[in-house]
């Protein structure tokens, strides 16, 4: 495996975790705002 592949994988995990953390940030907020109504 080279390095260039392992970097563009290590990317593509990189993005996928942060993609989640946002949905999950937004769902949360939408969530409690319009809990908070």
């Amino acid at each position: 495996m080279s390095v260039k592949m392992m970097w563009e994988l290590l990317q593509i995990t990189i993005l996928r975790t942060n993609s989640k953390i946002v949905v999950t940030l937004i769902f949360r907020k939408i969530f409690f705002t319009s809990n908070s109504r």
